[in-house]
C-alpha cells in the first residue's frame, strides 16, 4: 500500500494466516477468478480497508487494531472476504464463558484435545485450568497442558503417542473460516488422523450473527469438499446451532 497507494488495483492472495484487511480473496482460486473477470471488464473497482493489529498486544489478550489505509480492488462480493471483525462486549464475554464452562465439564478422559487459536477457545482453556496460547495451537489431556504452541509435527507426534483426539476450533469473525486461516498447524494430515467426526466448532451467538456462513481452506481441495455441509456449532451451555460450511 505504501508503494502504490490507490494507483493500481490489487488482488491480495490468502496464504493461511488470519487477515484483518478487506483486500483478500476468499481463496487462491478466487483470486484467479477475480483477475479473469477484471481483465474481461466485467468487474468494477472498490475501496477496501487495510487493517493492522499490534500482535504483541494481541498475544497478551488485548486487541489493538487500526485502519492503516485503503487500496483499490476488483470487487465481487462472493469472491472477497470481509475485513475481520471483533465482537466485544459484556454479553459476548458471558457467551464465551458459558461455552468454556460447558466444554470443560464435558472433556473426556485420556483423549487429546487440540485447541486452536482465539479468545473463545481461550475461555475453554481457562475453565480447564491451563494457559492458552492466544495465537497458537495447544494440546491438553486430562486437565493438563501436553504441548504448548504446537507445530504440525508436534501435533502428529502427540497423536502418535495417543491417537484418539479431538480438534476444537472457532470461526474468524465475519470471514467465517474455521480451518486454513491462522491455524495451519491443524493441517490436512492432522485432520485426517483425528477424523472429521472429531472436529468441534464453537462460536458465541453474537459472532455467528455477523458471519454469513462458515468456510474452510485447508490447501487440500478433496478434504475441503468433505468438510463442506451442515455442522452443529456449540453456541452456549448445551446449546448448538446448525450452520452451513461452504
Amino acid at each position: 500500500m505504501d508503494a502504490i497507494d490507490q494507483k493500481i488495483p490489487v488482488i491480495a492472495i490468502p496464504s493461511g494466516v488470519k487477515m484483518h484487511s478487506g483486500v483478500f480473496s476468499t481463496t487462491p482460486e478466487a483470486s484467479g477468478r477475480l483477475l479473469k473477470d477484471f481483465a474481461s471488464g466485467s468487474l468494477q473497482v472498490h475501496k477496501a480497508e487495510v487493517m493492522d493489529i499490534d500482535e504483541d498486544a494481541f498475544r497478551e489478550g488485548r486487541l489493538s487494531a487500526s485502519l492503516y489505509g485503503y487500496m483499490i480492488i476488483p470487487y465481487e462480493q462472493s469472491l472477497i472476504q470481509p475485513a475481520k471483525s471483533e465482537v466485544v462486549g459484556t454479553s459476548t464475554e458471558d457467551e464465551k464463558d458459558e461455552i468454556g464452562q460447558y466444554l470443560a465439564e464435558n472433556i473426556e478422559e485420556d483423549i487429546m484435545y487440540i485447541l486452536g487459536p482465539g479468545t473463545t477457545i481461550e475461555a475453554v482453556a481457562g475453565h480447564i485450568g491451563v494457559e492458552k496460547t492466544l495465537l497458537g495451537v495447544d494440546v491438553v489431556m486430562n486437565g493438563k497442558l501436553v504441548v504448548k504452541d504446537a507445530s504440525e509435527n508436534d501435533l502428529m507426534a502427540a497423536l502418535d503417542s495417543r491417537p484418539e483426539g479431538r480438534i476444537v476450533v472457532t470461526p474468524i469473525g465475519a470471514q467465517g473460516f474455521i480451518l486454513g486461516r491462522g491455524n495451519q498447524q491443524i493441517s490436512p494430515r492432522v485432520i485426517r488422523r483425528v477424523g472429521l467426526k472429531n472436529i468441534m466448532v464453537i462460536a458465541a451467538p453474537s459472532k455467528l450473527r455477523g458471519t454469513e456462513h462458515l468456510r474452510v481452506d485447508t490447501g487440500d481441495s478433496s478434504l475441503d469438499a468433505k468438510l463442506k455441509g451442515y455442522w452443529k456449532v456449540v453456541t452456549g451451555y448445551a446449546r448448538r446451532s446448525v450452520v452451513k460450511v461452504e
